[in-house]
């Protein structure tokens, strides 16, 4: 019987990704959220319900023996052999920064299949919090379903052994099963469509860089007055500032927990922005609201309290520096439809349709927030 001729016609990856993958990130970007509320027992349960049986099957159905329905290797006339495997010694080893800009401008997805992938650094840094529900062992069957299925590979598209170079133009985002069964072959020899004719997907996944965070905060709390923290109020104020920590008993476990339960995923997306505004000298702490700082020199304001539920206060306190906040203000209303800043005695305000905003309006358009953001610094720095 001949082999039908769409068998053999291009496909962009090995294996229709399973609906499992996408569930499988989902839960890990929850335990990742979980983990830096301050929730290690919820983040512990997350991950192992990630461990999914379906998804080590997938994986190991490209990672395994070549299979000529999955695989479908085939001889391109004109290509040259790969004659001999390249020296390891010889080869550039990429810089973690290089790793990690490749992984971002390709949206932390794999360019074949377009799964979420998950950097290897969150992996090691979830395992100190839950080494029995995220296994890593030596063999492939004793390791994280989900983590093993979606580990992220800067994979040469042009192997080495055929002369690629670890540039960035060679380099492209894999999920750990697209670049085990491409291996050292080209696309055409195994029939993939050329992922660079395609744009990446980029959208707020971040392949869980933010657990980066989570070490140095924890790092910061186990200082004690020997390594240079400074003791008393003032210290525990700065904490609550720069580490988001809870004051005035409120739990942030139950806390995100809330705000999570009203909007899917609402906070992972609050803390990504707020990590990425440092340079702005954004801060935040968590009282019955969680209240977003800027400091600019001798100027300090609080520009943004959420509320549990979602509501946003624009702002929370500006106490003398209302002018500095007009451009702000109008910055917000022109990003969000439906918005309106309005002058008082005291302050500038911004509100929708008489109420509060909501967080999810507020990130609905990042590159306007942060350009709202941008303003305001400027101003304060004047």
């Amino acid at each position: 019987m001949s082999t039908p001729i769409d068998f053999l016609a291009p496909r962009t990856c090995f294996l229709t990704p399973i609906p499992e993958l996408d569930e499988a990130a989902d839960l890990l970007s929850q335990a990742a959220d979980g983990l830096l509320a301050g929730n290690p027992a919820f983040a512990r349960d997350l991950i192992k319900r990630a461990d999914m049986p379906a998804v080590r099957a997938y994986a190991s159905s490209v990672m395994g023996r070549i299979s000529t329905d999955i695989h479908r290797y085939r001889t391109i006339a004109g290509l040259p052999d790969i004659v001999a495997r390249p020296n390891k010694t010889k080869i550039r080893r990429l810089q973690p920064l290089e790793e990690m800009a490749v992984f971002e401008r390709d949206g932390f997805r794999c360019r074949y299949c377009d799964c979420r992938v998950v950097i290897s650094q969150a992996r090691r840094i979830m395992m100190l919090a839950a080494p029995e529900e995220l296994p890593w062992g030596a063999r492939d069957k004793d390791r994280h379903a989900a983590f093993y299925a979606l580990t992220a590979v800067a994979d040469h598209f042009v192997p080495h052994a055929r002369g690629g170079t670890s540039e960035p133009g060679n380099l492209i985002t894999t999920c750990q099963p697209c670049n085990y069964g491409k291996g050292d072959s080209l696309v055409e020899q195994v029939g993939l469509i050329n992922p660079w004719a395609r744009p990446p997907i980029c959208d707020d996944w971040d392949g869980l860089r933010r657990m980066l965070s989570h070490t140095s905060r924890a790092s910061t709390r186990k200082r004690g007055p020997a390594d240079g923290v400074r003791s008393g109020k003032s210290a525990a104020s700065d904490t609550a500032l720069q580490d988001g920590a809870s004051i005035e008993n409120v739990s942030r476990d139950d806390w995100f927990s809330a705000l999570n339960r009203s909007h899917r995923h609402l906070s992972t997306r609050l803390l990504a922005f707020l990590e990425e505004s440092k340079d702005l000298k954004v801060t935040w702490s968590l009282r019955k609201a969680l209240i977003v700082h800027m400091s600019v020199g001798d100027r300090k304001l609080a520009i943004l309290g959420i509320d549990r539920d979602g509501g946003v206060e624009v702002p929370w306190d500006i106490t003398g520096h209302k002018e500095k906040f007009r451009q702000f203000a109008h910055a917000l209303e022109r990003a969000i439809p439906g918005a309106l800043a309005y002058e008082t005695k005291h302050w500038w305000r911004v509100k929708k349709n008489g109420r509060n905003l909501e967080l999810s309006e507020l990130l609905d358009d990042l590159s306007a927030l942060r350009a709202a953001f941008e303003d305001l610094h400027a101003a304060l720095a004047d």
